[in-house]
């Protein structure tokens, strides 16, 4: 049980203090907020919650916990924890990079979120989530990436290897060398699905991408950053990309704007936003 330094009471008596005034102390505490308080990251429906600032999720080595699920991911290639405040991940584009499998089948409903900085006009595969091999429709899956303009798209396939099905575009340019929250939101609508692209926590603009309800593989579909997949599950030898990434957090439900504005506002000081 949480203690608050300032009072030495544990957050379970302070039953009667609100929200606000809880994450006040733990702010001059030096403590992040009790969860569920104002200030604090949203973490009710998380399926993958990495965060190379706690220790819960690594300390060295090559592996590391998932603070959602308790998997166990790969760092692969020669990755190393940088920095202070934010500690990060810097990606080479050579042979690194992080994976770890999914805790289970992909919903329709669903949110990413990833704090990353890209390098000037470098293409970012920052996250994809699909082995080829394992989607009830061959080759399905989903692709999140900034193009070499700096804008963010979202790519998904529902259908055989050969052609994506769908992509949004939107929010860009993203300025090289900054710190930025990148939140997709994705809602079913009809045989369709609605996609919202956030920025820093203000909405970059939305699509609604006609066709088919994408496939999502199954529960041994891994989640990827640094690379992408090829046509056999296994990552491609010229899909490694080179960016740093900091956090990434991903629900098994779509977040309000609210909701997605309140977790930006939670870690925007680290990142001296």
């Amino acid at each position: 049980m949480a203690i608050d330094k300032v009072t030495g009471t544990s957050w379970a008596d302070l039953s009667k203090i609100s929200d606000v005034a809880k994450a006040d102390i733990a702010k001059l505490a030096g403590q992040d907020a009790p969860s569920g308080a104002v200030g604090s990251v949203i973490t009710n429906n998380l399926m993958y919650h990495w965060d190379f600032n706690d220790s819960n999720f690594y300390s060295s080595g090559s592996s590391f916990t998932d603070l959602s699920n308790s998997n166990t991911g790969t760092l692969g290639g020669s990755l190393a924890v940088s920095g202070t405040s934010p500690k990060y991940i810097s990606m080479d584009g050579v042979n690194d990079y992080a994976q770890v499998a999914g805790p289970g089948t992909f919903p329709t409903n669903f949110t990413v979120e990833i704090w990353v900085q890209r390098f000037t006009n470098q293409e970012v595969w920052i996250m994809n989530r699909g082995y080829f091999t394992d989607c009830t429709t061959t080759n399905a899956g989903y692709w999140m990436k900034e193009n070499t303009s700096g804008d963010v798209q979202y790519t998904g396939r529902t259908s055989a290897f050969g052609g994506f099905t769908y992509t949004l575009t939107s929010g860009g340019p993203i300025t090289p060398n900054t710190w930025k929250c990148i939140t997709w939101v994705t809602t079913p609508s009809g045989t369709n699905i609605n996609v919202t692209a956030y920025i820093n926590g203000v909405s970059a603009g939305s699509s609604t991408i006609f066709g088919a309800t994408p496939d999502l593989c199954s529960t041994t579909s891994k989640l990827t950053v640094g690379n992408v997949v090829a046509s056999d599950g296994s990552l491609n030898s010229s899909g490694y990309r080179s960016y740093n990434l900091s956090e990434a957090r991903v629900y098994d439900a779509a977040l309000t704007s609210t909701e997605v504005l309140a977790n930006y506002n939670a870690r925007k000081t680290r990142y001296g936003l």
